[in-house]
């Protein structure tokens, strides 16, 4: 069993001082101002999703909390939508709302098929919106075109399913490998794609490409886990950074400027340019910010798992406990201070 000392919820003293910006997140990590090492460490739990809907409702309470006690389904209503306006709070504090909403996974630990397939269908979407610029791009960039994308969305969701169902196979630790193969297989398709829109300078359409790569790969890792073969979760989690990370870090604002000009259809220099570029430089910044914190998330998970592994914690115990939450989207998993 797992103790509370080392995984938690996260304690009204540790939120207040990170509101305080005493405690400050770096992806997933938690590093108090003037002090050396990592304090904590956040790690995203089966209560997420419900907590992502919440976020995404207008009324995430509910009408229910105003009938509590009324009948015993009621009260059971009640009890959860407490539990998702908690989960809401939590993600609201830690600065982590906007990026849940996304649909990206912020963390690599967890394998639910349910999530994943609702993170999935959010990716799915996302390149629907762009289906037509995405037609224009494909007749240059050939890994683009849209019938390839669909087949490997299927294969992605067929691949998430098979890590979902090992927990019940008879030979769990062979499904999961299995799995792992095939996602590791599709990461690597996936950042292909979003290489070439990097190469062609189409930022907006990478989104997709980029967050399917990282499904896949988060997956992956925890198949890892799962099988409690942390080395390689490790090595796995280092490569999905250091790809994210080339695919991310150098489009800057300039680049996001360039990019929210050609889609306003405004030429660089021009009286209609200049009355804009307050707006388009502040848009700038929030799409280079939402993108730095999908690599910061993806290159703190390595750290997170070297964590898991030096406490000396079973993978498939670990996978069982944060699945299980049903509470807190994320948890609080002790940090060191030996670390850097």
């Amino acid at each position: 069993m797992i103790e509370d000392t080392i995984l938690a919820s996260i304690p009204p003293a540790f939120r207040a001082e990170y509101e305080a910006d005493i405690v400050h997140r770096v992806g997933m990590l938690l590093f108090r101002r003037g002090q050396p090492g990592i304090v904590a460490h956040l790690v995203e739990t089966g209560a997420m999703a419900p907590a992502v809907n919440g976020l995404a409702s207008l009324n995430p309470i509910g009408a229910g909390v105003q009938l509590a006690g009324q009948v015993v389904g009621q009260a059971i209503q009640v009890k959860q939508n407490s539990a998702i306006a908690a989960g809401i709070d939590t993600l609201k504090t830690m600065g982590l709302s906007n990026l849940a909403l996304s649909g990206v996974g912020i963390g690599t630990t967890l394998i639910s098929h349910a999530l994943v397939s609702e993170r999935l269908e959010r990716i799915r979407q996302n390149v629907e919106s762009i289906q037509e610029t995405l037609d224009r791009v494909s007749r240059k960039i050939e890994s683009l075109e849209l019938k390839a994308i669909e087949r490997d969305f299927i294969a992605l969701d067929t691949a998430c399913e098979v890590a979902e169902e090992a927990w019940l196979a008879n030979d769990s630790t062979s499904e999961w490998k299995r799995a792992a193969d095939k996602l590791h297989d599709l990461q690597k398709v996936f950042f292909v794609r979003a290489e070439d829109l990097l190469a062609a300078r189409r930022y907006e359409e990478m989104e997709p490409f980029i967050d399917a790569c990282a499904l896949a790969g988060t997956t992956r890792v925890a198949c890892r886990i799962a099988t409690n073969d942390f080395a390689l979760a490790i090595k796995n989690a280092e490569q999905l950074g250091a790809q994210l990370a080339g695919l991310i870090e150098p489009v800057g604002t300039p680049e996001w400027i360039e990019e929210k000009a050609r889609q306003s259809a405004l030429r660089v220099g021009t009286p209609e340019y200049v009355l804009a570029f307050t707006g388009l430089k502040a848009d700038a910044d929030a799409r280079r910010s939402a993108y730095l914190e999908r690599s910061q998330i993806a290159l703190s998970a390595p750290h997170t798992l070297s964590r898991i592994k030096s406490l000396g914690l079973d993978g498939r115990e670990w996978l069982e406990r944060v699945r299980s939450e049903d509470s807190e989207p994320v948890l609080l998993l002790s940090g060191n201070d030996a670390e850097t």
